[in-house]
């Protein structure tokens, strides 16, 4: 959280359309890590993803998607990863996706 509070400002002059996050909850100090960094980019206009990063075995409920799938705001992306794991954030009105794909 402290990279993302610190670029503050790059996301409001240059905000990408597309950023990748790796969460790690073995090795955070705070437990609300997820809720946080998904809080910011929120609040920025992005869209969230869980990414399975290709592996079908990797153990993520994609709820039916194969490589990705949105992440219902009110729900952790990974309820049953106990370690690490990949959220893809998308700028709203971004042509990266289609809505009606993530």
């Amino acid at each position: 959280m402290s990279v993302l509070e610190g670029g503050q400002r790059f996301f409001e002059s240059q905000p990408p359309d597309m950023v990748i996050c790796e969460i790690n909850r073995g090795a955070a100090r705070n437990g609300d890590v997820e809720w946080d960094i998904r809080g910011f980019f929120k609040e920025r206009g992005y869209r969230c993803a869980l990414i399975n990063l290709g592996s079908v075995d990797a153990g993520l409920n994609l709820r039916g998607g194969r490589f990705y799938a949105t992440v219902p705001d009110d729900r952790l992306a990974a309820p049953d990863c106990p370690y690490v794991f990949n959220l893809m954030f998308l700028r709203n009105g971004s042509d990266l996706y289609q809505e009606d794909v993530l």
